[in-house]
């Protein structure tokens, strides 16, 4: 977090877990961000699957393991509407 001192000057004065870039409870949506802890992710997402990538916020688009999950999370996608019709199938089948 970042935060003006008083010569107009930005300094940090929090950090957040994430990749350098987002932080994770922007990516992943949560609610919980200044409210009561607890101990799931509170999210309008219906997440349901977790990868973890070892990269920055750019290194990503960069990581060969995060291209083959992609292209893999695709391929299924269109594998499961190729099996159910629907059109809005889950990524995961």
């Amino acid at each position: 977090m970042l935060a003006a001192d008083a010569s107009g000057r930005l300094r940090v004065v929090a950090h957040a877990a994430g990749d350098g870039t987002v932080t994770r409870a922007s990516a992943t949506g949560d609610e919980r961000v200044g409210g009561a802890w607890q101990p799931e992710v509170v999210t309008p997402i219906a997440w349901d699957c977790v990868t973890f990538l070892f990269r920055d916020h750019l290194g990503i688009t960069t990581d060969p393991a995060f291209t083959d999950n992609l292209l893999y999370l695709c391929w299924r996608s269109r594998g499961s509407e190729r099996r159910t019709g629907a059109k809005d199938a889950d990524a995961y089948g």
